[in-house]
């Protein structure tokens, strides 16, 4: 896997494309290359491709806009996936979908999660990249990328009350042995006393509602 590093210019969207080809000996970036030379193109147009095993192989220098989607390079990057014969996304394997989940996710962790991300059928009267990269992506309704929800046995959030709460307690335990160097002879009349109140507390209470009942019983009351 390839570490990505954002370019100088400009980028606030990424693009998602496909190759438009099943054919495993069309499976590289060179080929794509060829392709888009034969059309007059400087270079490849698209700035990554992803193979079918889930390689990331690098196209287009990424200081350069990408040739891959008209009227909508400017402030752009393009990935294209390997696959999508006759608008068919059935070729796409789950390595593929792994490298991109990856390399979007570099994308948007160094742009602090400002770049959108979209399909080349947004901006084309076209299906690619013909698979649905908003599931794949987990991508908001305006193109975001979320974070993937976590499942409740791996909730960070429970995790993080019980890891505070055991903190908390280390913490407490630790301020107790320190208070108890420091000045065990209060710490310990403390310790003594704060049962011995709530106990009495406790006590008090239960007298009252004996009383009460036996009050209510004695005039007639239920």
């Amino acid at each position: 896997m390839i570490e990505f590093r954002k370019p100088s210019r400009p980028v606030t969207r990424v693009f998602l494309h496909c190759s438009a080809s099943d054919h495993r000996h069309h499976d590289d970036v060179a080929v794509l290359r060829d392709w888009h030379l034969k059309r007059g193109f400087e270079d490849v147009g698209y700035h990554f491709l992803i193979t079918f095993d889930g390689r990331v192989q690098t196209g287009r220098a990424l200081e350069r806009h990408p040739a891959a989607q008209a009227g909508h390079n400017t402030g752009t990057i393009a990935i294209c996936l390997s696959g999508g014969q006759n608008g068919q996304g059935g070729a796409f394997t789950p390595a593929q979908f792994d490298a991109l989940r990856d390399l979007c996710a570099q994308i948007n962790a160094a742009y602090a999660g400002k770049v959108t991300f979209h399909g080349h059928q947004e901006v084309a009267n076209r299906a690619c990249p013909v698979f649905d990269y908003r599931r794949e992506l987990g991508l908001s309704a305006q193109g975001y990328l979320r974070a993937p929800r976590p499942s409740l046995s791996r909730s960070r959030t429970l995790g993080g009350t019980r890891m505070a709460a055991a903190g908390l307690a280390t913490v407490s335990l630790h301020e107790a042995v320190a208070l108890g160097e420091v000045a065990s002879p209060v710490l310990s009349i403390a310790m003594q006393t704060v049962p011995l109140i709530a106990v009495s507390l406790i006590a008090v209470g239960l007298a009252v509602v004996v009383w009460a009942r036996m009050d209510d019983h004695a005039r007639g009351l239920r």
